[in-house]
């Protein structure tokens, strides 16, 4: 005991915040990996600034003056994301380190406001809107249709829809299973909770599209060990940052042909507001 003691305040006699934010990372959990990923890479990009001062010298007016210059030259998301990381690791020198008595990240520091950009991603669309878009021509021709059609059917994340493999397909049983989801940087990843990890219906409708959908093997590399339902062209996997982006050029698209309906500019997550809207409107219960 006396030795781990001992060991304990060695390290602690090292107070840099280059060795605390080292230490603050090895003891905190994350729910996904690819957080502490992300957290790691924003710490070694944004803090690194930090790193040789003393952490009881890091002051309120200095996190401030950080902050601007982080604002000068990175967008909103990524300065408030850093700072937030900034005060976690205070917050470990705060408790359970008893290095500092304040975090300074909690006095009153000005940060940038991220402006709204004029999608939501809470919209969702009426029973004659999404039936509009579903008819239109531009939408059928589009190499994208699939995917719209079974998005706004199972009303699922855009990251589950995108992670869906042939594997997970049993079209004589008329299942699908949600087993990965698909990230912005074409990484699968787990569902969200362990219940979004689920086996869903097929409907009659279906199963054309996504038999041809499965026809278009040809296009996806033989050796792959993870063969994905929703693919481009070129073979590789489609993440939804890929897949909203094309979903919103061609809502832009479908209004600027139209004389009558204008369609409000959802993201791919309005897909699933819209299900559980309609849902709740044809009196399905609520779980």
């Amino acid at each position: 005991v006396d030795e781990l003691v001992r060991k304990r305040d060695l390290k602690l006699s090292k107070t840099d915040f280059h060795t605390i934010r080292m230490k603050w990372e090895e003891t905190r959990v994350t729910k996904e990996p690819v957080t502490a990923e992300r957290d790691k890479t924003y710490c070694d990009l944004y803090l690194a600034s930090f790193d040789d001062f003393d952490i009881k010298q890091i002051n309120a007016e200095m996190v401030q003056k950080w902050v601007n210059l982080m604002a000068k030259k990175y967008a909103p998301k990524t300065t408030n994301l850093a700072f937030t990381l900034l005060s976690q690791i205070l917050n470990y020198a705060v408790e359970p380190l008893h290095l500092l008595t304040v975090n300074p990240c909690t006095q009153n520091i000005q940060r940038p406001k991220i402006r709204k950009k004029g999608i939501e991603s809470n919209q969702y669309w009426s029973k004659e809107e999404l039936q509009y878009f579903m008819n239109h021509p531009l939408t059928q021709k589009d190499y994208y249709y699939v995917m719209y059609l079974m998005h706004s059917t199972f009303g699922m994340r855009p990251g589950e829809l995108c992670g869906i493999s042939l594997y997970d397909i049993n079209l004589s049983e008329q299942l699908l299973t949600l087993n990965y989801g698909l990230d912005k940087k074409n990484r699968l990843t787990n569902l969200k909770t362990s219940g979004s990890q689920r086996t869903l219906h097929i409907p009659d409708s279906l199963i054309p599209y996504i038999q041809d959908q499965k026809r278009s093997n040809l296009l996806r590399p033989k050796d792959s060990a993870y063969p994905f339902l929703f693919i481009l062209p070129s073979g590789a996997s489609i993440n939804p940052d890929t897949y909203c982006q094309h979903l919103q050029r061609l809502i832009k698209k479908i209004n600027r042909s139209s004389e009558t309906i204008l369609l409000k500019p959802i993201t791919p997550y309005g897909f699933r507001h819209t299900f559980a809207t309609l849902s709740l409107i044809n009196g399905e219960y609520i779980k």
